[in-house]
Order: structure tokens, then C-alpha cells, then sequence
């Protein structure tokens, strides 16, 4: 659960700093090789999933990716026009 953890931060992480990034281009670069990585960015639905999963497992690292609260809502929003 770690390894899973830790990667869902890091996706995470890529998406803040770009949340119109295609999935191709986050795991490009994360070092990772996706062949099956759509060129379409992440939707709403699964940005919440994964903000989900790090929130119940490890609320100390949600709150250091998204320390304010309406930053996060904002992409969201954004997520939600894609």
C-alpha cells in the first residue's frame, strides 16, 4: 500500500502544478512509461479518488500537497470544465 500511496502523491504533485497535463505527459514525467496512459488529463472523478485514497490513508500528506483548502477546489473546478 505504500508504493501505491506514494505514486498517487506523486501524480497528485504533477497534476497541482498542471491540472490540464494529459496522463501521458504525468507519468512521462514521473520517469514512468504508460503505453496504456490516454493523452487526455485526468477528470474530475478520478482526481477525487485519488485525493480520497491519500486523505484516509495519510491525511498528513494530503494536507501538505493541499494546504489550502480553496486552491484545491479551484483545480478542481478546472478538472471539472476538461
Amino acid at each position: 500500500m505504500q508504493i501505491e500511496l506514494q505514486w498517487v502523491e506523486l501524480i497528485l504533485q504533477a497534476w497541482k502544478k498542471n491540472p490540464y497535463a494529459s496522463r501521458q505527459d504525468i507519468s512521462q514525467s514521473l520517469g514512468s512509461v504508460d503505453a496504456d496512459a490516454a493523452d487526455r488529463p485526468f477528470s474530475r472523478g478520478e482526481i477525487e479518488r485519488m485525493l480520497a485514497f491519500v486523505r484516509q490513508h495519510a491525511p498528513s500528506h494530503f494536507a501538505r500537497i493541499f494546504p489550502d483548502e480553496a486552491e484545491l477546489r479551484s483545480l478542481l473546478e478546472q478538472a471539472g470544465r476538461l
